[in-house]
């Protein structure tokens, strides 16, 4: 069974890349879950409902992100 990412974490981490649009993508708006699900799409990623421990979250498993991430997510470069 594959890693998972949580919908609003990553929702949540993309809002914080100010270099990047995805704090305002949404017409001025900050993306949101939906929004993510619509953007990813295209890609083959979907949400799906997975279990850590007794608690059920909404989410993505990581390797359906990983080309998305690659294309998308430039590396953090230190100074």
């Amino acid at each position: 069974k594959g890693a998972h990412i949580q919908s609003a974490t990553l929702v949540k981490e993309l809002g914080k890349m100010a270099h990047r649009p995805w704090i305002h993508i949404n017409r001025g708006k900050a993306l949101t879950e939906s929004g993510l699900a619509q953007m990813l799409k295209p890609f083959g990623a979907r949400p799906a409902k997975y279990r850590d421990g007794k608690v059920t979250l909404r989410g993505y498993e990581v390797c359906q992100l990983k080309q998305v991430f690659l294309r998308y997510l430039s590396p953090v470069v230190s100074a």
